[in-house]
């Protein structure tokens, strides 16, 4: 069975020309859809949620993103654990 890694948290304006929905919206839709089939999930976006808050978006920047919406080197580190803590050997 697969497992669905929601994805990073976006930084700054979820706002794009070709959609009105948030970003947010479609990580909570991933969430629930997991949870409706029973399919276990490895939350990378709620871990990295944990790891940016009360951080200033500077802040956020620098320690997690290369991008408003990629993460860097720290923020695939943190998916790869939240992937492994779910991989059963």
């Amino acid at each position: 069975m697969s497992v669905p890694i929601p994805l990073s948290p976006v930084l700054g304006s979820q706002d794009t020309p070709f959609n009105d929905t948030p970003y947010s919206e479609f990580i909570e839709e991933s969430r629930q859809a997991a949870q409706r089939e029973n399919i276990g999930i490895a939350d990378a976006n709620s871990e990295m949620k944990r790891h940016i808050d009360g951080l200033s978006e500077d802040e956020q920047f620098k320690l997690m993103y290369s991008d408003n919406w990629h993460v860097n080197d720290y923020g695939h580190k943190i998916y790869a654990e939240c992937a492994m803590k779910k991989i059963k050997l």
